[in-house]
């Protein structure tokens, strides 16, 4: 399973929108599986939430987000992160819809 999890965070580090998604897809369906892929979703929150990425990726890792469970300093990340997606200043708003996805799952204590 390590040599799982260091691929996932290879594919999350690349900066290849195709290898991204196909990770995060994969780490969906584990998730789905009943699989704890807490390790995947914090480098997703990391690599894609923090910092610019396709809309298409950072929906995914909010789904994925939706799936297992974040400490606090992560959410924290989630949520400067869609703080960023929301007034970027891009006359596409794709991902700001992304973003405005997963304002139903942050927790209540979050800034």
């Amino acid at each position: 399973m390590n040599i799982l999890f260091a691929q996932f965070q290879a594919d999350l580090r690349s900066n290849d929108t195709l290898s991204q998604s196909s990770a995060l897809l994969q780490a969906l369906q584990q998730s789905a599986a009943g699989r704890d892929f807490s390790v995947i979703a914090n480098s997703a929150v990391e690599e894609i939430v923090a910092s610019p990425a396709s809309a298409v990726c950072k929906k995914l890792v909010f789904d994925l987000v939706r799936s297992t469970r974040l400490t606090p300093d992560l959410w924290d990340t989630v949520c400067s992160g869609v703080k960023t997606d929301l007034h970027f200043s891009d006359p596409d708003v794709t991902a700001a819809a992304a973003a405005v996805s997963i304002l139903a799952a942050l927790p209540s204590f979050s800034s």
